[in-house]
């Protein structure tokens, strides 16, 4: 190919994309056969707001279909991530084979930065997002990614890659500080009305690995799901539980079970307890949570518990007085 000089600048570009309105502002780029720089591209689309800059290697070859070298930058105000999964559902992902280039051409490595004021996915509210990552023809790789949430920090780094049953997600970081009301707020109390948001206090730190798969069709799989996490619990709190009160109504009406057992002072002193700092493995799989024999030294009582919660909702625990 002889060698060539372009420049391209615009104002304005708007069209749709995901049956979503876009527009991009302040085009300018310039390339030749051997380099591509864009110097600013601002873009609005489905709640995410920001300006992308990028220089990319060899555009001779990936203009003719080759790999794709270079850096990407997003410098974003606001990122909706909802927005781009519905974008990514909408990706006939059937047709793709993992044994194929996936992501980019074959030989491609692009490396990425995006930072963003806000995030947000579903009820998740981040703020200060920054992530660097790595993008080769089938594997996007997570050098690290850090935000801030529920009043807390997160620090994450992993890979996302094609598998034979579709596409595996694994991550291992930690999230530190968490709020447990937010947290249960933000996940609708994880799908069961036993302990709400209303109920717990404190704050959660939790540290570990997981791994989640999609299917070939891009649906998510809960039986994907593996986690090994270790969770500590800090300045924790139970407040008007009402599992308690069933408790001392049972203690009322079976009296030879615990008979130095004061009902009515034992439904009292379990009104609002504070429990010491804990600490706890859980481990996560086949659509169930397993949580091993804790002890919890509170101010009422201590306490030991133990069980599994699975997806659908169906709690087992074993509670020791």
């Amino acid at each position: 190919m002889d060698e060539f000089l372009c420049t391209i600048e615009s104002k304005k570009i708007s069209g749709s994309l995901n049956a979503v309105p876009y527009s991009i502002s302040n085009l300018r780029t310039h390339f030749n056969n051997k380099v591509c720089q864009i110097n600013s591209l601002g873009y609005k689309w489905g709640g995410n707001v920001g300006e992308l800059t990028a220089e990319l290697y060899g555009v001779e070859n990936w203009l003719e279909g080759g790999a794709i070298e270079g850096e990407v930058a997003f410098n974003s105000e606001h990122i909706d991530v909802s927005s781009i999964l519905s974008w990514w559902d909408n990706i006939s992902v059937a047709e793709n084979k993992p044994n194929n280039s996936i992501f980019l051409p074959s030989g491609s490595d692009l490396s990425l930065k995006i930072e963003s004021k806000h995030l947000t996915w579903d009820a998740i509210k981040c703020d200060s997002f920054l992530t660097r990552a790595n993008v080769t023809e089938s594997k996007l790789k997570i050098i690290n990614s850090t935000t801030k949430t529920l009043e807390g920090e997160v620090r994450v780094e992993g890979s996302f890659r094609p598998s034979l049953e579709g596409w595996v997600l694994n991550l291992s970081g930690s999230a530190d500080g968490l709020s447990l009301p937010k947290l249960f707020n933000c996940y609708d109390n994880f799908g069961q009305n036993t302990l709400r948001a209303q109920h717990v206090g404190g704050s959660v730190s939790v540290a570990g690995t997981s791994k989640m798969g999609w299917g070939k069709d891009g649906l998510w799989s809960s039986e994907s799901l593996f986690a090994n996490l270790h969770v500590a619990i800090s300045h924790g709190s139970l407040e008007n539980f009402e599992v308690f009160d069933d408790v001392a109504d049972y203690l009322q009406t079976h009296r030879l079970i615990a008979p130095l057992v004061d009902p009515n002072d034992l439904r009292e002193r379990l009104k609002n307890i504070q429990f010491d700092d804990l600490e706890s493995p859980i481990y996560i799989s086949s659509s169930s949570t397993t949580i091993p024999n804790i002890s919890i030294h509170t101010s009422a009582m201590d306490v030991s518990i133990e069980g599994v919660h699975d997806f659908s909702g169906k709690i087992d625990y074993t509670l020791g007085f």
